[in-house]
């Protein structure tokens, strides 16, 4: 596999944008992981970038992310290295080394978490992620819509409890039973799933994202030092453009197949 790229310090504050913007809003937030990130490299730890398309196809890559509340995820102080202990843990149960890490979702926290199983583990990460933004459980991601297997999976908490999941059904049942761990974990754990192969890897993931949100990171910081808007600038790099804008006063939904609004004045449906 080439190494593509090495993350920086100004790489980081620009992914951690860029991730926000394709999190739209969910994800969590992946200041804090940054931090943990940025220390690492002070400390002369390595982030090395692959690209997707030249990972041997018999390469063995598994998704690092965290499960839980995001607001836990802040307020907690976790110890970071949970998300190397949950990769080795898979390590002793294939019997084999982890080739490469890679990202279940760019948007939000989860798109910086496999960098410190990486710098920690001295292990590479794929420019990719399984969803291309954020969604809420682990069966949404491209990995499972493309049929990969859920297990072995693993979680692993701030105090190192470790949680092996060596068979399940399917995506659905390791979301729903790792949700259950997580909560007894105190709503945060870290997880690694499933080792896939390299040829999985190019088949069922979202690929270079990890660029696209540094890119996108990037157009933000040069817009906000020229202090111009960064919203046209990122809207013109993704191909998008500026329909309208203004002021969210109320919203609307359905209640009993009637149109219903909302509005800020308390006065409920209208």
């Amino acid at each position: 596999m080439d190494i593509a790229w090495d993350v920086t310090p100004a790489d980081l504050e620009a992914i951690e944008i860029g991730a926000n913007v394709l999190g739209t809003g969910g994800g969590g937030n992946p200041y804090t992981v940054k931090l943990y990130a940025r220390e690492l490299l002070k400390q002369g730890k390595r982030i090395a970038v692959v690209d997707p398309l030249t990972l041997p196809d018999d390469a063995l890559v598994v998704a690092v992310g965290g499960m839980g509340a995001p607001t836990v995820s802040i307020e907690r102080i976790i110890r970071g290295d949970e998300f190397l202990y949950a990769v080795r843990a898979l390590e002793r149960h294939v019997g084999r080394p982890i080739d490469a890490l890679i990202s279940k979702e760019i948007g939000g926290s989860n798109s910086m978490r496999p960098m410190l199983a990486a710098a920690l583990g001295d292990l590479p990460v794929v420019d990719g992620d399984g969803m291309g933004r954020a969604f809420p459980e682990l069966q949404m991601c491209t990995f499972f819509i493309y049929g990969l297997p859920a297990a072995p999976a693993a979680l692993c908490d701030i105090r190192h409890n470790v949680v092996l999941f060596d068979e399940v059904r399917d995506a659905f049942w390791l979301e729903r039973m790792a949700r259950a761990v997580t909560i007894q974990m105190g709503c945060h754990a870290a997880y690694a799933m499933a080792p896939w192969s390299g040829a999985e890897i190019k088949r069922t993931a979202v690929l270079h994202t990890v660029t696209q949100a540094r890119t996108i990171g990037t157009v933000v910081l040069e817009a906000r030092r020229r202090q111009e808007n960064p919203i046209p600038a990122s809207g013109r790099l993704a191909g998008g453009c500026i329909l309208f804008q203004g002021k969210i006063v109320g919203c609307a939904a359905a209640r009993d197949g009637r149109l219903c609004a909302w509005g800020g004045d308390d006065r409920g449906a209208r």
